[in-house]
């Protein structure tokens, strides 16, 4: 049971994300830290600042917009920098520059 269990997964994998190698493997973190970044941007948006009893749907919205709007600059800027380093050091090294720093950025 567990090993069609594993081959499934597998083919499933396969059929997302078709390419081989690192670039797979960042597709499949940034796709599975996706709704981590979400819940921290809705969070920093202060959706649980909000006082009274319940809020609406709007709120909630407006708080991952809010949350969005700082974490989307930031975002920009750590790719822009990771970018840069990564197309320096391949220079420097005389290669091509690797998706790596795609989740070097993520991360940060």
């Amino acid at each position: 049971m567990t090993q069609s269990l594993r081959q499934s997964w597998l083919v499933l994998v396969a059929t997302l994300f078709p390419r081989g190698g690192s670039e797979r493997l960042l597709a499949i973190f940034v796709s599975a830290s996706l709704p981590a970044a979400l819940f921290a941007a809705w969070h920093a948006g202060g959706a649980w600042s909000v006082s009274g009893a319940a809020s609406d749907w709007r709120q909630e919205w407006f708080s991952l917009g809010a949350g969005l709007r700082q974490l989307l600059p930031m975002l920009g800027v750590a790719l822009i920098t990771a970018f840069a380093w990564e197309r320096l050091f391949a220079i420097s090294r005389r290669r091509a520059p690797d998706a790596g720093w795609l989740m070097a950025a993520w991360l940060f």
